[in-house]
């Protein structure tokens, strides 16, 4: 089981880490509906299978989109040799359900890709091999032991959108979740929307 051997990965590595039971969270809207830390320090790890079959886990931040052309300029590569898993390639090549990949692969095979921002958190959540498991680690220590590589791929979006379709929120907050000091000019842009 993937789940027993992320965890045997980051004991033998005398890792400090933190292991959320919980009930199964797939989605960026399970986690704003159950997941009881916010989202500000979940990391979603997205798959892709490179051309000649090779498989990168990219993390970033949930907010954030990930920019393919600048994935595959990272890993060296033209945008049209890279490509996300789908879900049955994901449960097929990865042993997991979507939702429950971890950033620290069991297999040498696998390359990680960590978005900048990432790394500059204390610490984060991420999957951890199960969709009813969610750990904690700290930032440095999860690029550290996924073998991870800490690069700018992505482009900060406020998740807001997705808040919207929640019929919790009746406005937008009144403090927004990302500011523009936290954005650098080629990260993208925030869009906050209102649930209407």
């Amino acid at each position: 089981m993937i789940y027993e051997a992320i965890k045997q990965k980051l004991q033998e590595a005398g890792v400090d880490f933190v292991d959320h039971k919980h009930e199964p969270i797939r989605t960026v809207q399970d986690a704003l509906e159950k997941w009881p830390y916010g989202i500000d320090n979940l990391v979603k790890t997205v798959a892709f299978r490179l051309r000649d079959d090779r498989v990168v886990l990219a993390a970033a931040l949930a907010s954030a989109r990930i920019d393919y052309k600048k994935l595959a300029s990272v890993l060296g590569i033209g945008r049209r040799d890279i490509a996300s898993l789908s879900p049955a390639e994901v449960h097929e090549r990865l042993q997991v359900e979507p939702g429950g990949v971890c950033p620290i692969p069991v297999s040498d095979e696998v390359r990680v890709i960590v978005d900048a921002p990432v790394g500059e958190l204390q610490e984060v959540f991420c999957g951890f091999g199960r969709l009813d498991h969610t750990l904690q680690i700290s930032a440095s220590e999860l690029i550290r032991v996924g073998g991870g590589k800490w690069l700018k791929l992505a482009s900060l979006e406020c998740v807001l959108n997705v808040l919207s379709l929640s019929h919790r929120f009746l406005k937008p907050p009144s403090v927004p979740l990302y500011s523009s000091d936290n954005l650098d000019r080629d990260a993208g842009y925030c869009r906050y929307l209102s649930a209407d």
